[in-house]
């Protein structure tokens, strides 16, 4: 996950007292730009607000109109997003006066997942192997990975060449999500790396 900052240096100047900061309906994400915002209230003089936006796409718009000063983002969601935007295939389009900060450190990406009882049951180690499921395959997705750019689930099984079994359950809850594969209502979930840890946070 990354920081973007805006360079809009004048822009920003302006805006000093107060640092906005953008906070999608992730999360992960969020309680990561919590921890941001509690970083800039103890470490400087500024005054940090959160500011909700749609998706990454939002987010990237309301930083590129100087409504937002900082944006806590996975790093392929933002750059693919940014490119998208931009109609432009360079990693950082440089029309958008952005710049990627370093990593923190540590992952949240998409993972594909299948109850092991079903996968071992049918030789499934790996994505390419849902190919012998004859029919197709029902998948259930939040629906921030519909809106992904080059990484969505239509790209995916593109890639490995695997058919659709009806529409996509769009299910945001993780819970929820994971309750729908374990139940045979749906072959494969997309998780977040880090929906185990968020679950367990009170």
């Amino acid at each position: 996950m990354l920081a973007l900052l805006c360079l809009l240096l004048p822009a920003c100047a302006s805006q000093r007292a107060r640092v906005r900061i953008g906070v999608k309906p992730v999360a992960g994400q969020a309680i990561v730009a919590h921890m941001l915002k509690r970083l800039i209230e103890d470490h400087t003089q500024l005054r940090p607000v959160m500011v909700a936006c749609a998706d990454t796409y939002d987010c990237l718009q309301a930083l590129t109109q100087q409504r937002l000063d900082l944006l806590v983002d996975h790093d392929v969601d933002g750059r693919s997003a940014a490119t998208s935007a931009m109609s432009d295939t360079s990693p950082l389009p440089s029309q958008l006066g952005l710049t990627w900060l370093d990593p923190f450190g540590f992952e949240s990406g998409y993972l594909l997942v299948m109850p092991t009882d079903r996968a071992v049951a049918l030789g499934i180690s790996r994505i390419a192997d849902l190919t012998m499921l004859q029919d197709g395959i029902r998948m259930a997705i939040p629906a921030d990975y519909l809106r992904q750019a080059r990484i969505g689930p239509y790209d995916l099984l593109r890639r490995y060449g695997l058919r659709l079994r009806g529409d996509l359950q769009m299910i945001n809850e993780p819970e929820m999500r994971l309750s729908a594969l374990l139940t045979g209502k749906v072959d494969v979930s997309v998780i977040r790396s880090d929906d185990g840890f968020i679950g367990a946070v009170p």
